[in-house]
């Protein structure tokens, strides 16, 4: 009886081992993206993206434009609010509009990450993020000197 026991424990212990050793062999499975942002001749908008963000963000981008498009998330650094992001971006947008120079990157944020996404194209974020206050920075590339620009946000990473 207990060698019968034994070997049925045993054999249990193999069935569960060749189990755990096949569901690995698939390999890890990619996060599904929290948010989808598209970029129109208009807009940059935000699909299920709320105020707070996970540390690791996963979106998918989308490229709705005629143009090259420029996807950034911007940390806000120390000292230095998310309204002055959007301050930065509504003046970037009337200078484009305006056909006036166009402003340099904001020094009060540092790029968490970004990318390029070609016209009518996809892309994605898959970042680890630390703490702090973010916002996300559509960018419609007409030519190296004349872009529009719209930021989404803030976003919040506890």
């Amino acid at each position: 009886m207990r060698t019968q026991r034994a070997r049925d424990w045993t054999l249990g212990l193999v069935v569960l081992f060749s189990a755990t050793i096949a569901c690995g062999a698939r390999g890890p499975v990619a996060p599904a993206p929290l948010a989808t942002i598209t970029l129109t001749d208009t807009a940059c908008v935000a699909d299920g993206l709320g105020a707070l963000i996970p540390a690791h963000f996963v979106a998918t981008l989308v490229n709705n434009t005629s143009y090259e498009a420029r996807y950034t998330l911007q940390r806000m650094n120390d000292g230095h609010a998310y309204q002055e992001l959007e301050l930065h971006i509504a003046e970037q947008q009337r200078r484009f509009l305006a056909e006036t120079a166009q402003l340099n990157p904001p020094t009060f944020t540092s790029i968490a990450t970004g990318t390029v996404v070609s016209s009518m194209q996809t892309g994605h974020f898959d970042e680890n993020l630390s703490s702090g206050t973010y916002g996300l920075v559509c960018r419609g590339v007409k030519t190296p000197d004349r872009w529009t620009a719209y930021v989404v946000g803030p976003l919040r990473v506890p």
